[in-house]
């Protein structure tokens, strides 16, 4: 006999090429975890129908209330999510798996309807034209990679509230035409980044750079530059995810030799902040750590740098916390020294004394029309005010006095001059115009 019932597909994204990418092996172990974490989180309170592949399917007797439905949606989302970022733990592992689980991603297929039940062998299994619509709409349009999709048959036409909803509908093969509301769950992620302040903060080190806010919180963002200003790492390298986005995994090796993975996890562009969560030891979990970067009323920049953390085994923490935060104070302190030096190369930020840098943002050219005293930011007349170089375009170009000139000047390939010497060194960067450019010595 026929039941009414309401039919769940939870449904991992990106499967087929994950497992291409990474092989069977490796990809499944990956996979199961996730599945069997849902199954976990589920708790039985949607029947299992069916294990297809890369699928859960769902159900359960009656129609149930879509706030009700959607709030266990959510539920099993966030456990996605942690789940995943779990695996970046391992993203230092050889087998590339774990180091590319960005490229997984979850949807939901929710309808309602008709079902009877028939046994297989020792399976039994759910049968009906309703469970052929919503295996069906597996394949749809919705422009989205993670959402919620529910048929008008489950919402009767009512749409629910509190997610961003599109309407539209797609042809299903053998059953016709079928509408249906998408929910974009993306927002639940966002909702869920973290962020230390100063009261919850266990480390709190600030400084104040002469730059502006967001020169230094693209040096923060960017991990290439920030491998040249973080003095405590030897290298880091992107593991997986988008840079500079929620979920961008990098590995970092310290001058000790200390291997760590930072997950992504906070980022507030409009305020300057980013959170990171740290794999840093065995004995310590949960270490936060959000880089903050404000404005000052005396128009110098100041960079803030707050973490937390607690101790994985309680009976040694009275040891290993003190030593933790004693060693990163260390280091963070080192690094914001490190994060000053760069910060006043960047553009318009005031160099060591002698020295005025002019850099390029995001991959644009930092060009020179005629270089004269009023166009570089803190620097003398050039000759008088006389234009002595027509043009000069490239990645960045420093105007060294003699006693800057022993500096970076002298780092980006130029010959220093005598202290005395009444004369401006002009260095370029990688410079496209004029071809075969040499460091310049303006004479008086």
């Amino acid at each position: 006999m026929a039941t009414e019932g309401t039919f769940v597909l939870a449904d991992i994204g990106g499967y087929t090429g994950f497992l291409t990418g990474v092989g069977i092996e490796h990809g499944k172990e990956i996979t199961s975890h996730l599945l069997n974490s849902l199954l976990k989180r589920n708790r039985g309170r949607w029947k299992l129908a069916n294990i297809e592949g890369d699928c859960l399917f769902l159900y359960r007797e009656g129609r149930e209330p879509a706030e009700e439905l959607l709030g266990h949606v959510r539920t099993l989302y966030e456990d996605f999510c942690d789940r995943t970022l779990d695996i970046a733990e391992r993203a230092s592992c050889p087998c590339g798996a774990c180091s590319r689980t960005s490229e997984l991603s979850l949807k939901f297929i929710v309808h309602a309807g008709q079902f009877d039940t028939q046994k297989i062998g020792d399976r039994v299994e759910l049968i009906g034209p309703d469970v052929v619509v919503i295996h069906r709409l597996l394949k749809n349009s919705v422009a989205q990679n993670e959402y919620a999709l529910l048929t008008e048959s489950y919402t009767l036409g009512v749409t629910p509230d509190g997610l961003p909803a599109a309407k539209g509908g797609d042809e299903a093969q053998g059953v016709g035409q079928v509408s249906w509301v998408a929910l974009d769950l993306a927002p639940l992620e966002s909702r869920r980044q973290v962020f230390i302040d100063e009261g919850s903060a266990k480390l709190a080190i600030t400084t104040e750079i002469d730059a502006t806010p967001d020169a230094v919180f693209d040096a923060i963002m960017d991990t290439e530059k920030r491998a040249q200003w973080q003095r405590s790492i030897k290298s880091i390298k992107v593991m997986e995810g988008k840079r500079g986005e929620i979920g961008e995994v990098h590995r970092c090796i310290h001058n000790n030799g200390a291997k760590m993975i930072h997950v992504n996890v906070g980022i507030d562009r409009e305020n300057r902040r980013r959170t990171e969560k740290i794999w840093a030891s065995r004995l310590l979990r949960d270490v936060y750590v959000t880089t903050e970067v404000r404005p000052l009323p005396n128009g110098r920049t100041q960079a803030g740098f707050l973490a937390t953390y607690k101790p994985a085994i309680p009976v040694v923490s009275h040891v290993a916390v003190p030593v933790f935060k004693m060693v990163m104070k260390r280091q963070v302190g080192n690094d914001m020294a490190g994060l000053k030096e760069f910060c006043v190369m960047l553009p318009l930020g005031k160099g060591v004394d002698g020295q005025v840098w002019m850099g390029g943002m995001d991959g644009q050219d930092s060009s020179v029309q005629g270089v004269r005293g009023s166009q570089v930011p803190g620097g003398p007349k050039i000759v008088n005010g006389q234009d002595q170089i027509s043009q000069l375009q490239a990645d960045g170009v420093l105007v060294a006095t003699s006693a800057g000139s022993t500096s970076y000047a002298r780092a980006m390939g130029a010959t220093p001059m005598p202290l005395s010497t009444p004369a401006l060194l002009v260095v370029g960067s990688n410079v496209a115009k004029p071809a075969h450019w040499r460091p310049a010595v303006l004479p008086p």
